[in-house]
């Protein structure tokens, strides 16, 4: 029952006590296994969060498996360091920034910790997890401060379930752009497990949530913006359903790619489940992911398929990536014609301009002059002869 700081300062006392170089001698080698010990042991009740979960499942370790004694309900986290232990409640609210408590100020990008107590690869990374925590506290991203919590799969199987967690540890960043879309990244399962590929994967992740464009599509977007022939604008759309587990890697890659060639064309997705009707328009099956392409304008129909039902997206995307690149520059090269055309035709129908009228100037009257008395003038010779 002791507190933090009465365990930090019996520490502080037995360590100098206890300490190697205070007791030279014979007294030096047990000097030594007592300090080692003395340190082994504060390193998890120095931790509240290590002592939580030695207190629980006490030496317990060493293999992923599950003793008869053991109690899977205690979680690795308590809420005394900055990584938050969340429940399904929380979780909606805090993470999923929904549900009857929710307040929007409190909706900032979270890194996910999903474990499950007896899992012996979550246990190793609980440290690094913390000083990841610790690390990014204070650091701004585009998208505000990350926060680090965790989730106990044990505690929490059909949250886990609902969210298709299926092995353990897994790490996700959940954040939400000015639109309020919400997007997620999962951490590479082959990706080492440390402070600095967890700030890596946070940072880049919050700046690939703020500059994707991929938006959700329902029934007034689908008329009014994708199949309007008289919109302008390529979209490219992505069909979803229940039971597709291809659906998350295409639609984080397609996240990816609406933030390489943002401003040059609309990505969103259509789920079937929710619209079902709207599939059946565009002649989606019951199979997905299907991924459209829709014109730049005029008439849209039920747009051109890149990706079908069975097929690999994540080999197809770079495919459609340089195709939608190339009907880009053919959108693009057409509208600089028709720029270029429309400017000749307006300068060949501008009016001539005036020509300027040359002003004759006007003659200058020749001054009479005033003869002398007696003097007449003869005109002819132009002298002045003397009368």
């Amino acid at each position: 029952d002791a507190s933090q700081a009465e365990i930090k300062s019996a520490y502080r006392k037995l360590a100098i006590q206890h300490h190697p170089d205070k007791n030279p001698g014979k007294q030096s080698h047990e000097s030594q296994e007592y300090f080692t010990k003395l340190v082994n042991a504060y390193e998890i009740l120095g931790d509240p969060d290590r002592r939580v979960l030695h207190d629980e499942q006490d030496t317990f370790g060493k293999y992923q498996s599950r003793p008869h004694h053991y109690n899977s309900k205690a979680g690795f986290y308590t809420g005394n360091s900055l990584v938050s232990p969340l429940n399904e409640t929380e979780f909606e609210r805090l993470v999923k920034c929904r549900g009857p408590f929710f307040e929007e100020e409190e909706c900032e990008p979270y890194m996910i910790h999903f474990y499950t107590p007896w899992c012996v690869h979550c246990k190793n990374m609980i440290q690094e997890w913390k000083r990841a925590a610790s690390t990014m506290d204070g650091t701004e991203t585009p998208l505000g401060f990350v926060k680090f919590a965790g989730v106990n799969c044990e505690t929490n199987k059909q949250l886990c379930r609902s969210l298709g967690i299926r092995s353990y540890p897994e790490i996700r960043l959940y954040a939400h752009d000015v639109k309020g879309q919400e997007h997620s990244e999962e951490f590479p399962s082959r990706r080492a497990r440390n402070v600095d590929n967890f700030m890596d994967f946070a940072i880049k992740g919050t700046r690939l949530a703020h500059e994707a464009t991929l938006q959700s599509i329902d029934a007034y977007v689908m008329e009014k913006n994708v199949t309007n022939a008289e919109s302008v604008g390529l979209w490219v759309v992505m069909y979803e359903g229940k039971h597709c587990p291809q659906c998350g890697a295409l639609k984080a890659s397609l996240r990816r790619m609406s933030a390489n060639i943002q401003g040059l064309a609309n990505f969103g997705v259509l789920d079937c489940a929710v619209h079902p009707k709207l599939c059946q328009h565009q002649y989606v099956g019951i199979k997905y992911p299907v991924l459209k392409l829709y014109p730049y304008k005029g008439a849209k129909g039920t747009g051109e398929t890149l990706v079908e039902p069975g097929a690999d997206p994540l080999v197809l995307l770079p495919v459609v990536e340089k195709v939608i690149r190339m009907c880009l520059a053919n959108i693009e090269a057409e509208n600089g014609l028709m720029k270029t055309l429309l400017e000749e035709e307006e300068e060949y129908d501008k009016p001539e301009p005036p020509k300027p009228q040359y002003q004759y100037p006007e003659p200058q009257r020749q001054q009479q002059r005033v003869l002398p008395a007696g003097v007449r003038a003869n005109t002819n010779q132009r002298q002045y002869i003397g009368g």
